[in-house]
């Protein structure tokens, strides 16, 4: 019976594509309110390369620029997503600006404003906000607090990480955990390995570590 219901489910969003694209081709770029998903691209019912301003039901959906709120499984924009994200994965091409729940894998390959939250985070480009997570992974700055078993940011970050494992290249605010690293540091180090590289003594101190 699930079966039946899948195939009549996965029949009617290939209908109503087919439908859509007889009556009048869909032009790139062109903005929907609803898309319903099963298998990007083919099993969809808005077009990939369209963009959704609205709500995206999904087991595993793809489009441009997505504004409003996705629910479902894997999310999938190829432009940036503004909004709110709760799924298993979510990937944005570009900026993303809202907050992502996932329960394993958040992507941004631009710059994130909100709270991602998943088991592994990663912004390719800047972070202002809370990240939530087991891995945080940030190549550009970070602006806000970072909480997870490891936290890394490839630039500077103003705020704090909490973490087992911390690092950064440099810190303003505060370092909490097991293990914190950085380059240069403006404040403080709290754990058991604490070492700022830009000191002239003492770089690794236990228990608390600083520069000003």
């Amino acid at each position: 019976m699930k079966v039946m219901s899948a195939a009549a489910v996965a029949g009617l969003l290939m209908l109503s594509s087919t439908v859509v694209r007889a009556d009048k081709p869909a032009t790139v770029g062109e903005t929907k309110p609803i898309q319903l998903a099963l298998v990007a691209p083919d099993l969809q019912m808005v077009p990939e390369d369209n963009n959704i301003s609205g709500l995206r039901l999904e087991v595993y959906g793809r489009n441009a620029n997505v504004n409003g709120v996705d629910l479902g499984f894997i999310h999938a924009a190829t432009g940036d997503f503004n909004g709110v994200a709760i799924g298993l994965v979510d990937l944005v091409g570009g900026h993303m600006h809202g907050v992502q729940w996932s329960w394993f894998y958040n992507q941004v390959k631009g710059d994130a404003i909100g709270w991602p939250n998943a088991i592994v985070n990663y912004v390719a480009g800047n972070v202002k906000g809370l990240e939530t997570g087991l891995v945080n992974l940030t190549d550009g700055d970070g602006c806000g607090v970072q909480i997870a078993i490891y936290n890394r940011v490839g630039q500077h970050i103003s705020g704090g990480q909490l973490g087992i494992v911390n690092r950064a290249q440099s810190v303003k605010g505060l370092q909490l955990g097991i293990v914190n690293l950085t380059t240069e540091m403006d404040g403080i180090q709290i754990g058991i390995w604490n070492q700022i590289d830009s000191k002239e003594n003492w770089k690794v101190i236990p228990i608390v570590n600083w520069k000003f």
